[in-house]
């Protein structure tokens, strides 16, 4: 008698997404790099300013860079937090 069992793991993920503007503007700023402090995962924001990236719990802290600009750290605690 054999018996068959089919297990499906699915990693569950978190979109996190926003805007990163120019502070004196309100612009969005392109080309900005956005990492999860802490690991190799990591998007570019577009030509508005507009970045999305996926992780797979939260809290994770936000690592925005750009050359001339400071970088700077945000931290996310939640799916829906405004990230403008």
């Amino acid at each position: 008698m054999a018996c068959l069992f089919s297990f499906s793991s699915f990693a569950q993920t978190i979109k996190i997404s926003g805007t990163v503007k120019n502070s004196t503007s309100g612009e969005g700023v392109p080309a900005v790099s956005v990492t999860v402090k802490g690991t190799s995962a990591g998007v570019y924001t577009n030509s508005n300013g507009a970045f999305s990236i996926n992780v797979a719990k939260l809290p994770v802290t936000l690592v925005f860079s750009s050359i001339g600009y400071e970088a700077q750290e945000v931290a996310v605690s939640s799916e829906n937090q405004n990230l403008d």
